[in-house]
């Protein structure tokens, strides 16, 4: 998948969320990957100085000897998704696999107690037709983006803001990632990123403020 999905994708596919509603001052804040033990603390260190809430979309084989990172994750009000559990290209597999990738990272979280959300983010936004449909037979939603700077590239946090920044409107769905083997540039950048979101009179919403994802909530 492109970084920036191609709009005809958003035509084909309607039932896949894109973005948030355009008719409100939604900034919505995604990161991908985690947890990390390392990266993951100090996003939610900036996350908290800034008193904003973003959505983590989390991979099943990280959360072993990190389950204290996604304890912080939601103590501090943020909220916790899926994004398979092998991180693998899922478009090319058939349903069984598709479903257990999901499955296994769900069973971590129902096994830890933790509340979450029934959205899941296909790993390198890979899917094909008819894998909505068999996500919505789970009771989840496809959740894609509208902007992802591309953190996981070598770019510069002055680089990384002017991507964010240059598509940033009411409702986008924001990508960042909070494991990688050099999260400094994202790390730098973020609370610039922050800071121009509010100054441009938006507001950082977790997902579920958006009023047809509030039902994909699972408490224990």
């Amino acid at each position: 998948m492109p970084l920036q999905p191609p709009k005809i994708l958003e035509l084909i596919f309607p039932r896949i969320l894109w973005r948030g509603p355009s008719n409100d001052n939604g900034a919505y804040l995604t990161f991908d990957d985690g947890p990390h033990s390392h990266a993951t603390p100090r996003v939610l260190d900036i996350l908290q100085a800034h008193d904003v809430h973003a959505t983590f979309f989390l991979r099943g084989s990280h959360i072993k000897g990190a389950e204290f990172v996604v304890e912080q994750i939601i103590h501090d009000g943020h909220l916790i998704a899926n994004h398979s559990f092998t991180h693998r290209k899922l478009g090319w597999c058939p349903s069984r696999i598709i479903q257990n990738e999901i499955w296994d990272t769900e069973r971590i979280f129902q096994a830890n107690h933790w509340t979450y959300h029934r959205l899941f983010r296909p790993p390198f936004g890979h899917f094909r037709p008819g894998m909505e449909s068999l996500l919505r037979n789970m009771n989840y939603r496809m959740v894609m983006w509208s902007i992802m700077p591309g953190d996981f590239r070598p770019l510069s946090p002055e680089r990384l803001l002017a991507r964010t920044l240059g598509k940033l409107k009411a409702g986008a769905i924001i990508v960042l990632h909070d494991h990688s083997s050099s999260p400094d540039a994202m790390i730098t950048m973020l609370p610039k990123l922050l800071s121009e979101i509010e100054g441009r009179g938006f507001q950082c919403k977790r997902l579920d403020e958006i009023a047809e994802l509030k039902s994909t909530q699972v408490t224990p």
